[in-house]
């Protein structure tokens, strides 16, 4: 049988094609290196926008792929532990900032280059240096900052303010960045009551209710503002001071004025103009806030005499990154980080995600309400270009102190935040209370010690 040169021609193109598909597919190449990183960005938007990040690190190094498994803060840090132990921990973790020094000394973590706190806060870079080694890279930063009523503000000495010209707005700040006494801040709360009926009060302050882990990062600012150094160093129990029990006798007196709820509710209140002042988060800084409410940059001090000090701090969080010790891949999980610590890439995240906070190593710059907007501000400012407070926010931000760290850190909060509420309910004195919350701690390092042997 006779086959035409054509139909010949045609099979052999055929043959080739499928020759040549067969050895692009096996040719095809996979990743080199797989890395797996455990998050604790787990909320939806959150997830995406993290994970957007990562799929853009992967298309510039595509011999890299990076498993991402998202883990909750109620029982991650838990599982990590677990991991730790059992040899099978992911080669990257996103931790807490107040967990770094005890992951690093239980030997887990790898050391990093020193550059990857050289364009961190002092004190975020100081709290990740143990040693003279860094064991973690700063990402995201975050405070609590106290918020007060702009009637209320303007009512305050006038020597210890100036006014700055923001715009077409006058902005009211501190002279030098020192902090309002609460002597000042409750002679202006005098000067701004109003009649409800019952009788002329002043606005609430607002007091946050018992909620675990919250209480302490409204509290310890103003111990510490009072120069206390409660929490500030090992072993807990001997950090509680005298100091520490004077302010929280100033505490409780403030707490009368207060409205006690839970955080969120509070925060809604405030969005109504309710509150005459409420220590709260960057989440706040929304326009229905920042037309009524000013930001402190500096925490409130109990008196004028502790105004003298350097003082005025809140509570340093932050978000980090570390490679674990058992790391197969260091260089490219290094490269990963390099990556996450490029100022746009940072501020591509907290623009995405209001509360995650404010980019470590880029500071955040508020556009005036005229400014026009180019479409890389409008991508990566919108938290911040609006609102008249963020820069007071961010000082407070950077004038903020980490608390220590110790393995029993969880146990000691609970202790710490069940005495507060005992005083600030009336159940105990500011006394009782914190000669219980002493004992209490001792009892809990003393049976660590014991566990330990």
């Amino acid at each position: 049988m006779r086959i035409s040169s054509h139909v010949l021609r045609l099979g052999l193109l055929t043959l080739l094609l499928t020759l040549f598909a067969a050895e692009g597919c096996t040719n095809k190449k996979s990743p080199a290196t797989t890395l797996q990183l455990w998050h604790f960005w787990s909320e939806p938007n959150q997830q995406r926008s993290f994970e957007k990040i990562v799929h853009e690190f992967e298309a510039l190094h595509p011999d890299i792929h990076i498993e991402c498994t998202p883990l909750q803060w109620s029982d991650g840090k838990a599982k990590l532990q677990t991991a730790f132990a059992a040899h099978t921990a992911p080669d990257i973790i996103h931790i807490g900032l107040e967990w770094v020094p005890e992951f690093a000394s239980a030997g887990v973590l790898d050391t990093l280059p020193q550059t990857v706190v050289d364009s961190a806060p002092p004190a975020l870079a100081h709290a990740l240096r143990m040693s003279g080694m860094v064991y973690a890279l700063p990402w995201v930063m975050n405070c609590r900052a106290v918020f007060v009523r702009k009637d209320i503000y303007s009512q305050l000495s006038t020597d210890s303010l100036h006014v700055e010209q923001s715009g077409n707005i006058k902005v009211l700040k501190p002279n030098g960045n020192q902090p309002f006494t609460i002597d000042e801040i409750e002679a202006a709360l005098q000067r701004v009551s109003v009649d409800h009926g019952s009788g002329v009060q002043s606005p609430p302050v607002g007091i946050n209710a018992y909620e675990p882990h919250n209480v302490l990062k409204k509290t310890l600012p103003f111990l510490w503002s009072s120069g206390s150094s409660i929490f500030q160093s090992v072993p807990l129990s001997a950090s509680v001071d005298a100091a520490a029990t004077h302010a929280l006798e100033r505490y409780v007196r403030l707490c009368q004025r207060g409205r006690v709820d839970a955080s969120r509710r509070l925060d809604e209140a405030m969005s109504r103009s309710e509150l005459a002042l409420w220590e709260t988060g960057m989440w706040s800084l929304q326009p229905d806030v920042d037309s009524t409410y000013a930001v402190l940059s500096r925490w409130p001090v109990p008196d004028e005499a502790s105004q003298k000090a350097d003082n005025g701090w809140s509570i340093l969080s932050g978000d980090c990154f570390a490679v674990s010790h058992s790391c197969a891949h260091k260089e490219a999980a290094e490269l990963f980080l390099r990556y996450l610590k490029q100022s746009e890439v940072e501020t591509e995240f907290c623009a995405d995600i209001p509360d995650a906070g404010f980019p470590v190593h880029a500071k955040p710059v508020r556009l005036s309400s005229a400014a026009p907007l180019t479409a890389r501000d409008s991508s990566t400012l919108r938290v911040w270009h609006r609102s008249h407070n963020v820069e007071a926010f961010y000082e407070q931000c950077l004038h903020s102190r980490c608390v220590v760290s110790t393995p029993n850190f969880l146990e000691a909060e609970a202790i710490f935040e069940e005495q507060i509420m005992q005083a600030v309910y009336g159940r105990k004195t500011a006394e009782s209370a914190m000669a219980d919350m002493k004992q209490q701690l001792r009892t809990l390092e003393q049976s660590q010690s014991a566990s330990a042997h």
